[in-house]
């Protein structure tokens, strides 16, 4: 099942229309700027393992998540980001100086 905040993207790449670039933002929280492409993940979404995330596959992501973020969901998401795929995937917090490099791109 595509979770609700993916849904848009989803439709969009069955159609052939990729984000620009191939890079999607995904903000477990944070407001980011409106000229970016961006997902909000809601905080009430639960990651779940048959949730199809099928849409992030081949993109460069980043995903940003603020200090309040609970470590669980966050790695649980993650782990279903990684099965989606993705060319690349970096995580980071938005108000903490710090980054993850969680999968390289051609890698």
């Amino acid at each position: 099942m595509v979770p609700d905040w993916l849904a848009s993207t989803h439709r969009a790449r069955l159609c052939g229309n990729d984000p620009p670039g191939l890079y999607l933002i995904l903000s477990l929280g944070p407001s980011l700027a409106r000229r970016l492409p961006v997902a909000y993940v809601p905080r009430t979404y639960c990651p779940q393992p048959k949730d199809d995330l099928s849409a992030l596959y081949g993109l460069s992501l980043e995903l940003v998540f603020d200090e309040w973020e609970p470590l669980r969901r966050l790695r649980n998401l993650v782990a279903l980001i990684l099965c989606a795929r993705p060319e690349r995937l970096i995580a980071f917090p938005i108000d903490r100086p710090a980054f993850l490099l969680l999968k390289r791109g051609g890698a």
